[in-house]
């Protein structure tokens, strides 16, 4: 329906009833429904509101037997119900007034015109009198009301406003207003309640909720103005489906409320049933009311809404083209996007198939996967577990390897300088109240370090070139006697068996590194992804540690008899060889680096520990392997370099070592020169050997050029034992010849490349060695005088190899200064 019914505002006026019974008439049955008082007839009020006379007494219709022969004046006052219908229907004006409708205006006055006309035509009942009692003539059941003749107005039924009807009129209109209510009244009779609530509760007939529901429409509801929409089904039913829970929710509170307003109606009713009934014995009876008052019934006007363009029925051409244009492009894009949806539903349906078949296919695979990883997590946790046990035996036995070296260095060490010492004292001719016991120790040292000279002498005879260029104190003097020599020889072998028994109780899967990193190699081609997500690169290394100590446990690079290069180890050639698969070659394949980090992480710490206790620097042999070795790492292996903290650890090593030979091995003895010159020969002779000693210190020190840094080279072999102990032996040889051969022989130890040929600048520390040679020329050319031409022949050739040996070491100052002196001290023989 496009036009609304607008229902009118007007809360309808409280209705009252009271209900009475007469003894001598039948119970009637009469209905009346009005939005304003009923006026009851103006002689009944008349009667009502006067003071009644004292009347005989008579038998009354009434039951009030106990009042007979008592007589009462009574007056009947407005109720408060009456005055509260009255201050409702003033308020009512007002706000027509105030809201200005003009069709209310005209309601109201067809009403009040109603009202008069049933006031015209209503009678007071007739009231009969018997026996000082009343007797109300009430409607009978025979007589027939004109259904045409009845209106209802919204004003009539009590007549004035505050008046009270008696209790028959009550009772009538009661009566008859249930008997409409149960078999449908007549034509015009309108039910209060309306049918929007039927079947929502079961006490719907009710008299008080029919009046509750119709006092709902509030004086106070506020108008809603609301912009034109389109109809929508779907939402108009869910609107319904909404306001029908909300108005269910209202009536269940409302149904509270109306039982307790019904409680109080109820007793209101009684209250005034009981004013208007007690009335004296002795009154006089009130006449039969004569046909029942004809009810006019007025409906109030339909008032419909204007529909606006939406909601007629009259559209235009234009119009309805547009809305099946909107609803046209609203089902094409509907279409469009289901479409869409079944393309990627369709395109993921196609995918999850495909998924599916390949999710099959490699279930096998997976399951192959997962077996595999089930194995090798055993196999690691349990080789883990074996080498946990393994390596506390390794590494006592790798102490027990190094405590054997180091004893063995360290008695070779004392007893060198034992050998100094006793030598110093016997050329002193010292003597010293010793006991005998240390003086047959002394003696037997000494007998032991002649022995050992006379066999190193002869071996250097039997060997090609004899002894050409050797001097002595050249010799390492690294012999041991048969007895030290036998027991450090047991010491190693027992290492060497404990080692065999190491692995004895393990299975070769654990024990063999080509079987432990074959299974790596399985995981490595099989599975590379996850291979290198648990960085094996790093983890293999430290899992060939124990079996890389372990064979490396008599490993000594710093001797060349009965010693294996690590390189020739087996399971370097294992670690050399993991990895790789046919001729191609990944760069950026973690395991490349497998060799260099177990060179970093365990070869190095070893070789440390053998330069710290093992490694003797007066020692040509070991200075020079290891000195190839440290070469040989650095060039080799990428993780050798400076930054490396095992590299930087080791050359610390290194350098230690070399400052205590200095300050513990080298010792030169200050002897006057006339002591030297042919009175004492073992004194030259000790001098000499001394000299020597601190000369091959010297070299082994430059050995260490280009691995050393020149700085550090300069600070331990120029200052600390070319200037400090090698010129100040020079300094005691008495001739000035095999001086100059040994400074000559000092000078050319020096590395080449310290030397810059665009530089005229001594170099730093070779000062002293200047000053030397120009002392030495002119104590050669002093010395030649006195002697034959030979021999100062020889001494001018001496000076000339000065000269060349101080430009040699860029001392071009001192060269021309001792060229210059040499020329006039010639001139002038």
């Amino acid at each position: 329906m496009l036009g609304g019914f607008r229902r009118s505002n007007k809360r309808g006026n409280v209705r009252k009833r009271i209900e009475t019974k007469d003894s001598d008439e039948e119970n009637e049955e009469g209905e009346m429904e009005t939005d304003s008082p009923v006026a009851t007839p103006k002689p009944v009020a008349a009667l009502v509101e006067t003071k009644s006379s004292k009347i005989k007494k008579s038998s009354s219709a009434l039951s009030f037997g106990g009042e007979e022969d008592e007589t009462d004046t009574f007056v009947v006052k407005k109720s408060k119900a009456s005055l509260n219908m009255n201050v409702k229907v003033r308020k009512e004006k007002k706000k027509k007034k105030k809201k200005g409708k003009k069709d209310l205006t005209e309601d109201e006055d067809e009403i009040m015109e109603d009202v008069s006309e049933i006031k015209a035509k209503v009678k007071p009942p007739p009231l009969a009198v018997s026996g000082g009692s009343f007797q109300i003539k009430t409607f009978s059941d025979d007589e027939e009301v004109d259904d045409a003749t009845h209106r209802f107005s919204a004003r009539g039924g009590f007549g004035r406003p505050g008046d009270i009807p008696d209790a028959a009129t009550i009772y009538a209109m009661k009566k008859q207003r249930e008997q409409a209510r149960q078999f449908g009244g007549g034509q015009n009779y309108i039910p209060m309640n309306s049918n929007k609530h039927a079947g929502r509760f079961p006490s719907e007939n009710s008299r008080l909720v029919r009046e509750e529901m119709e006092m709902n429409s509030s004086d106070e509801e506020r108008m809603e103005m609301k912009g034109k929409q389109t109809y929508d089904p779907y939402l108009e039913r869910r609107s319904q489906v909404a306001k029908a829970l909300e108005e269910a929710g209202e009536m269940e509170e409302e149904e509270q409320e109306n039982n307790q307003d019904e409680e109080e109606l109820r007793n209101w009713e009684n209250e005034q049933i009981n004013k208007g009934t007690k009335i004296p014995a002795n009154a006089y009876k009130r006449p039969a009311l004569p046909n029942p008052v004809p009810m006019v019934h007025h409906e109030p006007p339909t008032i419909y809404s204007i529909p606006n363009s939406d909601q007629s029925g009259i559209v235009s051409v234009d119009y309805i083209t547009k809305k099946l244009a909107e609803e046209l492009s609203t089902k094409k894009q509907l279409h469009r996007m289901h479409s869409q949806d079944f393309e990627k539903i369709k395109g993921s349906l196609a995918s999850s198939k495909e998924n599916i078949e390949n999710l099959e296919e490699k279930a096998e695979q997976l399951d192959e996967k997962f077996s595999f990883f089930q194995d090798m997590r055993g196999f690691s946790k349990d080789l883990i577990e074996c080498l946990g046990e393994k390596v506390k035996t390794i590494k006592s036995l790798e102490e027990a390897i190094h405590q054997s070296m180091k004893k063995r260095n360290e008695l070779i060490a004392n007893r060198r300088q034992n050998d100094v010492k006793d030598e110093a004292q016997e050329i002193q001719g010292k003597t010293t109240a010793d006991s005998d016991r240390v003086t047959n120790l002394r003696n037997r040292r000494i007998a032991e370090r002649e022995a050992r000279r006379t066999r190193r002498r002869e071996y250097r005879q039997r060997s090609i070139g004899g002894s050409d260029g050797h001097f002595g104190g050249q010799s390492s003097d690294d012999e041991l006697i048969p007895s030290d020599s036998s027991k450090f020889k047991a010491d190693k072998e027992k290492v060497i068996k404990e080692r065999e028994l190491v692995f004895e109780d393990v299975n070769s899967s654990f024990s063999s590194v080509k079987e432990i990193l074959s299974r790596f190699e399985q995981w490595k081609f099989g599975f590379n992804e996850s291979y290198k997500d648990a960085f094996m690169g790093l983890c293999i290394p430290k899992l060939m540690a124990p079996f890389v100590k372990m064979d490396t446990l008599t490993w000594n690079p710093l001797e060349t008899k009965n010693n294996v290069d690590f390189e020739d180890m087996s399971w370097y050639k294992d670690a050399a060889m993991y990895g790789h698969h046919g001729d191609s070659i990944d760069t950026e394949d973690d395991d490349l680096n497998l060799l260099p980090l177990i060179v970093e992480k365990i070869l190095v710490p070893k070789l440390i520990v053998l330069t710290q206790d093992v490694w003797d620097p007066l020692s040509k042999q070991q200075t020079r392997l290891l000195v190839y070795l440290v070469k040989r790492l650095v060039d080799d292996y990428p993780t050798m370099t400076k930054e490396s903290k095992g590299v930087q650890r080791l050359m610390e090593t290194i350098v230690l070592k070399l400052k205590t030979s200095v300050e513990t091995d080298l010792f030169i003895p200050l002897y006057p020169r006339s002591s030297l010159q042919g009175k004492n020969p073992k004194a030259l002779i000790f001098l000499e050997r001394q000299f020597w000693k601190g000369v091959k210190l010297f070299d082994n020190v430059m050995q260490w050029n280009l691995i050393l840094s020149q700085k550090k080279l300069q600070e331990l072999g120029v200052d600390a034992i070319l200037n400090r102990y090698l010129i100040m032996a020079l300094q005691q040889f008495p001739d000035p010849l095999s001086s100059f051969e040994k400074c000559k022989h000092v000078v050319n130890l020096l590395p080449k490349d310290w030397f810059d040929k665009n530089s005229d600048n001594v170099i730093g520390g070779l000062q002293a060695v200047a000053r030397y040679l120009v002392g030495l020329a002119s104590t050669a050319h002093a010395n030649s005088l006195g002697y034959d031409e030979n021999y100062r022949k020889r001494i001018s050739t001496v000076i000339k190899k000065i000269i060349s040996l101080l430009m040699h070491i860029q001392a071009f100052d001192e060269a021309r200064a001792v060229a210059t002196d040499h020329k006039e001290k010639k001139e002038e023989a």
